[in-house]
């Protein structure tokens, strides 16, 4: 005689595909659902997700949902039809020229409360099999944003984009001349753009529009960072047929504590980056302390009132075919000493009550008699 647990699972939507279509991408799995039809409505619909890039894991029948695995939920309890109503369909407008997105659907599945029928005890599918989709690249994608110097007045940051698909962008509608026109903010969140001086390339043919880097000089790469997007003009016109997603060069901070360093870094690309590489610079020579996905670091063993210096790369990627992969770019460099700046712990505080002792008690009622 044993007890046992059964756990019970939905099987993933089937059939997923994915089109584009001016600026939208539209999603449409199999109908009917293999258990869309349950006891007491338990079926509440899809959920559908999103990631850029593709994630394909390796599907296991005992594993439900997809938190963890890079997806990002766009819509929830979906049921809309096509047009004919043959499949079940979900439009996705907040999408970007250029990127690579990858969709994979579960079907939901809850109990509802008696009163106000409000779902609870929520349970997911399967998730379904990936499907990705490339957006049309009619527009140049910022691929580097490096800084190459530090210093407050002579820093130097290495900036590249990729061209334009040459099909995508149609060069008979879209004839030439075509001009590139660099833009700067100040700060990694900076939307103040001006044009960079000396930073328009014109060319009389596409096979010639190749001037895709530019080194954006003389900064103050010591207590800022930079955002950039550049512009793209065709037929010699003066509004942009498009601009580039912005991408900014990644800031490191360094916060000194007793016998260690922490270091935080934060950079907005339109690329994904996957990993980061820490550098600890001594004398000009860079050594690598380690590599991980966070952008966060802890260099300890440090002996206080020395000064290290650190410099961050990263190592990302579009995930679209044509595009530089991997994508590094490297922070500023940023130093900071140790220091014992850590309070000593807290007294531990004792305290004992003196009425229950019974000796005590004693003497003070002799000393009350007399």
């Amino acid at each position: 005689m044993k007890t046992i647990r059964i756990k019970v699972v939905g099987p993933p939507p089937e059939n997923v595909t994915a089109a584009s279509r001016t600026g939208q991408v539209f999603v449409t799995w199999e109908k009917p659902y293999a258990c869309e039809i349950t006891e007491n409505e338990f079926f509440r619909g899809f959920s559908i997700w999103r990631r850029e890039g593709s994630n394909p894991f390796e599907q296991d029948t005992c594993t439900t949902g997809l938190e963890g695995r890079g997806y990002r939920r766009l819509a929830f309890d979906q049921m809309r039809l096509n047009a004919d109503g043959s499949r079940y369909e979900f439009i996705d407008t907040d999408v970007e020229r250029g990127r690579t997105y990858c969709y994979r659907i579960l079907a939901e599945f809850a109990r509802t409360s008696p009163l106000g029928n409000f779902p609870y005890n929520r349970v997911a599918s399967i998730p379904s099999q990936e499907v990705c989709i490339q957006l049309s690249r009619d527009i140049p994608l910022i691929t580097n944003v490096d800084v190459l110097t530090t210093g407050s007045n002579n820093g130097r940051i290495n900036i590249a984009w990729s061209k334009p698909n040459a099909i995508d962008l149609d060069t008979i509608q879209n004839p030439p001349p075509y001009r590139y026109q660099l833009f700067r903010a100040n700060g990694i969140d900076g939307t103040d753009f001006t044009a960079v001086p000396n930073a328009s390339f014109v060319s009389a043919t596409f096979a010639a529009a190749n001037d895709t880097i530019f080194i954006d000089a003389p900064l103050n790469t010591v207590t800022q960072g930079y955002n950039y997007k550049v512009a793209f003009y065709v037929n010699g016109e003066a509004q942009a047929i498009g601009e580039t997603q912005t991408a900014s060069s990644i800031f490191l901070t360094v916060a000194p504590t007793d016998k260690a360093n922490n270091l935080s870094w934060q950079a907005n690309v339109p690329w994904i980056n996957i990993r980061y590489i820490v550098y600890l610079v001594e004398n000009g020579i860079a050594t690598a302390l380690d590599t991980i996905a966070e952008s966060q670091y802890q260099h300890v063993g440090l002996e206080n009132g020395t000064n290290y210096c650190y410099v961050i790369e990263s190592i990302g990627s579009y995930g679209v075919e044509g595009i530089i992969n991997p994508i590094l770019n490297t922070s500023q460099q940023a130093c900071a000493t140790p220091l014992d700046n850590v309070p000593p712990c807290p007294p531990q505080l004792n305290v004992v009550n003196i009425c229950g002792d019974v000796q005590i008690n004693f003497h003070l009622q002799r000393k009350t008699i007399f």
